[in-house]
């Protein structure tokens, strides 16, 4: 179907995003502050969310059971899927790559061809077939890169760089002076990626005294009111 600019609408945009860093930070809360969240524990970690801000879960302990439970009622309802973490997911389908392809069975580079192209089929599957956010954990490593260290997601194969492709937001959590930080721009340091008027660092809230755990949902909302707001400007032109 052929849009014409000013016909095109964002209003309904499902946004991916990835948020990366070391253990303990409180990624996982961060990911659970975006619109009625479904999570896929597939890390163990949710004990360690405070009860308050836990949501719906699946455990799975095999990738078809993370396939059957994207049938259930509970899934449908979601508004967003936090998958926690992306380098778990990757280690949970090669059994499945296995049986879905002979050489991966004893091929290395053939298993990881076929979870490369499952992640992304999954990604598609929830963002624009289920119409859902997606937000993918990654715990990160670090690697030396000239004279400077870098740091990496922390994932088997090459998954770690198709993610990226269809991410609208790559953060990077990190401490500064004693505080949270998101860093949406990227550096010599880590990767990192911005859109729709989110770039920079981000101060991440502190949630003691029972605030309401809502970070994600008003970057997503900011983000479509800036679509809007850069619509409305250039509908005249």
């Amino acid at each position: 179907m052929i849009t014409k600019p000013a016909e095109m609408d964002f209003s309904q945009k499902k946004y991916v995003m990835i948020i990366a860093g070391a253990p303990g930070l409180g990624k996982t809360t961060l990911a659970l502050s975006a619109p009625n969240p479904f999570l896929f524990d597939v890390d163990n970690g949710i004990e360690r969310v405070s009860a308050e801000h836990r949501c719906v879960t699946s455990n799975v302990q095999k990738y078809e059971e993370l396939l059957a439970d994207m049938q259930s009622p509970e899934y449908n309802a979601a508004e967003t899927i936090v998958i926690d973490t992306g380098g778990s997911l990757v280690q949970l389908m090669k059994d499945w790559a296995k049986k879905q392809d002979k050489r991966a069975a004893t091929n290395g580079m053939a298993m990881f061809g076929v979870i490369k192209q499952e992640f992304d089929r999954l990604t598609y599957q929830i963002r624009n077939v289920d119409k859902k956010n997606t937000v993918i954990v990654f715990h990160t490593t670090e690697q030396s890169k000239g004279d400077n260290i870098q740091v990496r997601l922390s994932c088997e194969g090459s998954s770690k760089d198709i993610v990226w492709t269809p991410a609208d937001f790559g953060a990077y959590m990190f401490i500064e002076n004693g505080k949270r930080k998101l860093g949406f721009s990227p550096t010599e340091e880590y990767f990192a990626k911005g859109s729709y008027g989110v770039h920079g660092v981000w101060d991440v809230p502190d949630l003691s005294g029972g605030k309401k755990n809502d970070f994600l949902t008003n970057l997503f909302a900011q983000a479509g009111e800036s679509l809007v707001n850069e619509l409305d400007v250039y509908a005249k032109d």
